[in-house]
Protein backbone atom coordinates (compact mmCIF):
# COMPACT_ATOMS: atom_id res chain seq x y z
CA UNK A 1 0.00 0.00 0.00
CA UNK A 2 3.13 2.37 1.04
CA UNK A 3 4.39 2.04 -2.49
CA UNK A 4 2.01 2.49 -4.07
CA UNK A 5 1.54 5.67 -2.55
CA UNK A 6 4.56 6.70 -3.22
CA UNK A 7 4.29 5.99 -7.47
CA UNK A 8 0.86 7.33 -7.15
CA UNK A 9 2.90 10.97 -5.59
CA UNK A 10 5.87 10.08 -7.85
CA UNK A 11 3.39 9.83 -11.02
CA UNK A 12 1.60 13.11 -9.74
CA UNK A 13 4.59 15.79 -9.64
CA UNK A 14 5.70 13.96 -12.64
CA UNK A 15 2.78 15.37 -14.44
CA UNK A 16 2.88 18.91 -13.08
CA UNK A 17 6.06 19.42 -13.89
CA UNK A 18 5.61 18.63 -17.17
CA UNK A 19 2.44 20.67 -17.73
CA UNK A 20 4.87 23.34 -15.76
CA UNK A 21 7.15 23.08 -18.51
CA UNK A 22 5.17 23.19 -21.17
CA UNK A 23 3.39 26.42 -20.37
CA UNK A 24 5.61 29.05 -21.25
CA UNK A 25 6.95 31.44 -18.59
CA UNK A 26 4.65 34.02 -16.86
CA UNK A 27 5.79 37.31 -15.62
CA UNK A 28 4.83 39.18 -12.50
CA UNK A 29 3.29 41.57 -15.05
CA UNK A 30 0.98 38.78 -16.52
CA UNK A 31 -0.15 37.42 -13.09
CA UNK A 32 -0.31 40.77 -11.96
CA UNK A 33 -2.92 41.35 -14.96
CA UNK A 34 -4.76 38.56 -14.59
CA UNK A 35 -5.88 39.97 -11.30
CA UNK A 36 -7.02 42.69 -11.97
CA UNK A 37 -3.96 45.13 -11.43
CA UNK A 38 -1.37 47.05 -12.79
CA UNK A 39 1.95 48.51 -11.32
CA UNK A 40 1.70 51.99 -11.22
CA UNK A 41 4.08 54.28 -9.39
CA UNK A 42 6.71 53.60 -7.21
CA UNK A 43 6.60 54.70 -3.70
CA UNK A 44 8.59 54.87 -0.72
CA UNK A 45 6.60 54.84 2.28
CA UNK A 46 2.77 53.25 2.60
CA UNK A 47 1.78 55.67 5.42
CA UNK A 48 -0.51 54.59 8.25
CA UNK A 49 -0.59 50.85 6.60
CA UNK A 50 -3.04 48.01 7.81
CA UNK A 51 -2.95 44.75 6.22
CA UNK A 52 -6.31 43.99 5.39
CA UNK A 53 -5.38 41.27 2.77
CA UNK A 54 -2.56 39.89 0.95
CA UNK A 55 -1.99 37.74 -2.00
CA UNK A 56 1.58 35.59 -2.91
CA UNK A 57 2.54 36.40 -6.43
CA UNK A 58 5.93 34.48 -6.93
CA UNK A 59 8.77 33.94 -4.24
CA UNK A 60 9.83 37.80 -4.78
CA UNK A 61 6.71 39.05 -4.89
CA UNK A 62 3.51 39.50 -2.64
CA UNK A 63 0.40 41.97 -3.01
CA UNK A 64 -1.11 43.72 0.25
CA UNK A 65 -4.36 45.34 0.77
CA UNK A 66 -3.20 48.30 2.93
CA UNK A 67 -6.75 49.81 3.27
CA UNK A 68 -10.42 49.47 1.46
CA UNK A 69 -8.62 50.82 -2.10
CA UNK A 70 -5.47 50.72 -1.60
CA UNK A 71 -3.28 47.80 -2.70
CA UNK A 72 0.58 47.46 -3.11
CA UNK A 73 2.98 45.30 -5.10
CA UNK A 74 5.94 44.59 -2.45
CA UNK A 75 9.39 43.63 -4.33
CA UNK A 76 11.93 41.41 -2.47
CA UNK A 77 15.62 41.57 -2.67
CA UNK A 78 15.61 37.96 -3.16
CA UNK A 79 13.50 34.98 -3.07
CA UNK A 80 11.45 34.24 0.26
CA UNK A 81 10.36 30.28 -0.35
CA UNK A 82 8.54 30.15 2.64
CA UNK A 83 5.99 33.16 1.16
CA UNK A 84 4.32 30.17 -1.02
CA UNK A 85 2.34 28.09 2.29
CA UNK A 86 2.19 31.47 4.88
CA UNK A 87 -0.63 31.58 6.59
CA UNK A 88 0.66 35.37 7.94
CA UNK A 89 2.73 38.22 7.04
CA UNK A 90 4.23 41.01 8.64
CA UNK A 91 6.68 43.80 7.92
CA UNK A 92 10.16 44.65 10.69
CA UNK A 93 8.81 48.50 10.79
CA UNK A 94 9.64 50.73 14.10
CA UNK A 95 6.98 53.31 12.91
CA UNK A 96 2.90 53.66 11.04
CA UNK A 97 5.20 53.34 7.80
CA UNK A 98 6.30 50.53 5.35
CA UNK A 99 9.73 51.62 3.64
CA UNK A 100 12.19 49.56 1.29
CA UNK A 101 14.32 49.70 5.14
CA UNK A 102 11.97 47.33 6.33
CA UNK A 103 11.37 43.63 5.91
CA UNK A 104 8.39 41.12 4.83
CA UNK A 105 8.35 39.06 8.04
CA UNK A 106 6.94 35.44 7.01
CA UNK A 107 5.36 33.08 9.78
CA UNK A 108 7.22 29.84 9.86
CA UNK A 109 6.84 26.60 12.03
CA UNK A 110 10.14 27.08 12.86
CA UNK A 111 10.15 30.75 13.75
CA UNK A 112 9.79 33.72 11.82
CA UNK A 113 11.86 34.58 8.54
CA UNK A 114 12.54 38.05 7.52
CA UNK A 115 13.35 38.92 3.94
CA UNK A 116 14.33 41.96 2.83
CA UNK A 117 11.97 44.26 0.90
CA UNK A 118 13.39 46.48 -2.15
CA UNK A 119 10.70 47.68 -3.46
CA UNK A 120 7.10 49.40 -3.04
CA UNK A 121 4.66 49.63 -5.80
CA UNK A 122 1.20 50.79 -5.68
CA UNK A 123 -1.05 49.20 -7.99
CA UNK A 124 -3.86 50.13 -9.68
CA UNK A 125 -7.22 48.25 -11.00
CA UNK A 126 -7.67 47.39 -14.28
CA UNK A 127 -9.97 44.97 -16.17
CA UNK A 128 -8.57 41.51 -15.62
CA UNK A 129 -7.44 39.41 -18.90
CA UNK A 130 -8.45 36.49 -19.54
CA UNK A 131 -6.41 33.17 -19.06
Amino acid sequence: MKQRMVMIAALSAGLLLAACASSPEQTTEDILSKRGYAVAERVERIKNYRINGWNYVDDRHVIFGAGPRDNYLVTLTMDCTDLRGAEHIGFTTTTDDVTPFDQLVVKTSIGPRKCPIESLHKLNKVEKTEE
